[in-house]
């Protein structure tokens, strides 16, 4: 079959305009007039994190990619088609077989402290946070740290996939009062 125009695929030959079975056929006392008939190549589409609206695409066809339900704390950043990045969700299929990846990003939820600092202000799923009291109002005395309401133990946390409202939480000081008395 000599070369195989891209995108092709060798199909069957033609000996006069008609269709031989394999690939011999036994010569008339004629001239004889052989062609090699080609299709288009069906080049397969493997998509990771998302679906594409066909499984196989003919050279020149475009193909439209929807991404699936990002993992939690991460969000659909952009598309990947044999290792290059694409933009937008469309491509143009080549003459081979593509592997198409949906890539994703972790999420920056804010951290927003009353009452002290966080050691970050912002951070993602999974992230742990150190918290600081600050300057505790006069009469008071530290209790305990708040996360969107949730009283926790000690000064750290784990980041939830949402942003994070912290606050420290002071009850009123107590004093012990010593009385003396004095004589002369």
């Amino acid at each position: 079959v000599g070369n195989i125009p891209e995108g092709k695929v060798f199909s069957h030959w033609t000996v006069n305009g008609d269709r031989i079975d394999g690939n011999t056929f036994t010569m008339t006392a004629a001239n004889a007039v052989v062609e090699a008939v080609y299709t288009d190549a069906e080049y397969d589409i493997t998509v990771t994190g998302g679906t594409a609206d066909k499984e196989t695409a003919k050279l020149g066809e475009t193909v439209t990619l929807t991404a699936g339900k990002a993992p939690e704390g991460q969000q659909f950043s952009h598309w990947k088609v044999n290792g290059n990045r694409i933009d937008g969700n469309t491509f143009v299929m080549t003459a081979a077989d593509a592997v198409v990846e949906a890539v994703y990003t972790y999420i920056d939820y804010t951290i927003s402290v009353t009452g002290g600092t966080a050691d970050k202000t912002t951070a993602q799923l999974g992230d742990k946070i150190t918290l600081t009291v600050g300057n505790i109002p006069e009469g008071k005395v530290f209790s305990h740290w708040t996360v969107n309401g949730e009283k926790i133990d000690g000064n750290t946390f784990t980041m939830t996939a949402a942003n994070a409202v912290v606050e420290a939480v002071y009850t009123d000081a107590e004093y012990d009062i010593n009385t003396f008395t004095m004589t002369a």
